[in-house]
């Protein structure tokens, strides 16, 4: 399908020489570019674009962003973070912040999680869905009504980020003593920010490795379930499945 006017989302996480990305990132960028990859694998299709930020505050009421912009006679390509002002990323509204002196805050691009169970068309979901968004993608929203505030991401397929880098979940796994035999969203430091994340190892009070949970194994949030089967004899080495379809399901007659 053809894309008109409107440029096509970001694809969160993607893979970049390797690694996971949750949100844009500079990284590989000679000129500090902020980016994202469109496809979750940038590795194998490199299909990228330069993030857009929505802008507020500072002196010019919210203005959009002009790229590049001078500063202290430096060309940025994307928000800073050096000034003279504590907070957040910002950037000049015009082409010369040194000359013209109009700057506005730079939005946080690191997407909210998805919202399990969440509303599309007036129907509650549990899980990840390709249901009317383009190339067939899994997708989810980020509230918990889509109808209402049209706010969504691309489905993580993968473990992603944490201190262990994306590695893939190990359970169960123990967490104050405990055998934990799926993802949760506790979180003391509160480093996790209220996402679902798994340990990597067996023994997380011990080793401390942890990754952000796929957003396919997000089967349950405060209490919601679905049935679910393995795709292979051995999940635990595996780590392939699929919620279950009706046809799946054991039939009553005799």
């Amino acid at each position: 399908m053809k894309l008109e006017t409107q440029s096509p989302p970001c694809v969160f996480p993607f893979l970049y020489e390797g690694k996971y990305y949750p949100s844009c990132t500079t990284d590989g960028s000679s000129k500090d570019m902020s980016w994202c990859a469109l496809t979750d694998n940038y590795d194998e299709k490199r299909l990228w674009k330069q993030c857009a930020v929505t802008e507020y505050g500072g002196n010019s009421g919210g203005k959009p962003c002009v790229f590049p912009f001078v500063y202290m006679s430096h060309v940025y390509y994307t928000c800073a973070s050096k000034s003279d002002r504590k907070g957040p990323f910002w950037c000049s509204t015009t082409g010369n912040y040194d000359k013209d002196k109009k700057w506005s805050y730079c939005a946080d691009t690191n997407p909210a999680p998805c919202s399990f169970p969440f509303i599309y068309r007036n129907k509650s979901y549990y899980s990840c869905i390709t249901d009317g968004i383009l190339f067939n993608q899994l997708w989810c929203a980020t509230t918990t009504n889509y109808d209402n505030d049209r706010k969504w991401k691309s489905c993580s397929l993968q473990e992603y980020g944490g201190n262990a880098n994306g590695q893939p979940c190990v359970f169960p796994f123990n967490y104050k003593g405990e055998m934990v035999t799926t993802c949760i969203d506790e979180d003391e430091k509160n480093e996790k920010n209220g996402r679902f994340w798994c340990a990597t190892t067996e023994n997380f009070d011990v080793d401390m490795k942890w990754s952000f949970c796929a957003d396919t194994r997000l089967n349950k949030k405060k209490g919601s379930w679905k049935l679910w089967c393995s795709l292979t004899g051995n999940y635990d080495t595996d780590y392939k499945w699929r919620y279950c379809e009706p046809s799946d399901l054991p039939s009553e007659d005799p």
